[in-house]
This record gives structure tokens, sequence and C-alpha cells, in this order.
């Protein structure tokens, strides 16, 4: 599952006037000059922001506090779903950050073909 930003509806508001909800940009270009859209704040991923901690985390079943608690977990676990998509994504070129979810590894390995 996907985000895709999507404009409108929006509220839309003039110094002075009450804000208004308007369907679609026609219906706030009809409202003519002065009406303003909100500004929209940039989308920053988790992993990006600035109280973001890697650790500790769950990996398949298990709390890991470190890289290298979370390799020997995979290692002594080979048959997880992890692991699995883990060497996939080396078979397949693909550069993994460690911080994927199982669900953006997965998709990864299954869009390169």
């Amino acid at each position: 599952m996907s985000y895709e930003f999507q404009l409108y509806p929006a509220w839309v508001s003039k110094e002075g006037e009450e804000p208004k909800l308007v369907k679609d940009e026609a219906e706030f270009h009809a409202l003519g000059e002065g009406w303003k859209l909100p500004e929209a704040a940039p989308f920053t991923p988790r992993e990006q922001g600035p109280d973001f901690q890697e650790y500790p985390k769950w990996v398949n079943g298990v709390i890991v506090n470190d890289a290298d608690a979370e390799a020997a977990l995979l290692k002594a676990q080979p048959d997880s779903e992890r692991a699995i998509l883990l060497k996939l994504a080396e078979d397949k070129g693909i550069k993994v950050d460690g911080r994927w979810s199982d669900a953006k590894l997965r998709a990864a390995v299954e869009s390169v073909e």
C-alpha cells in the first residue's frame, strides 16, 4: 500500500473571511483572488526523522538491541523469512538498508526480475 498526496478537497482561507472547503481546483479558482490553499508539510519517512533509533527492534519475533545481535539471530534462524529475503536481495544485487521492514524488502526483491 503506497501513499499518494491528494490536494483536493481542501480547506482554503482568505483574510477576513471564514475558511471554505473546496472539492476541486475549479471550485477553488471560482472563489476569486486572495484565497490561499494550506501549505503542505513535507513528508519525512520515520527512518529519516531526527529522533529515529534503529534499535531495539523486532526481528523474527525477537527483540534485538544492535546489528551484531540481529546478524547472529538471522544466522541462527537461516530459514526465517527475513534471512531468505536478504539472501534473495543479495543474489539479485539489491543494495539493502538494514532498517527496511520485511514488507519493503519483499517488495524490492519482487520488483527485480
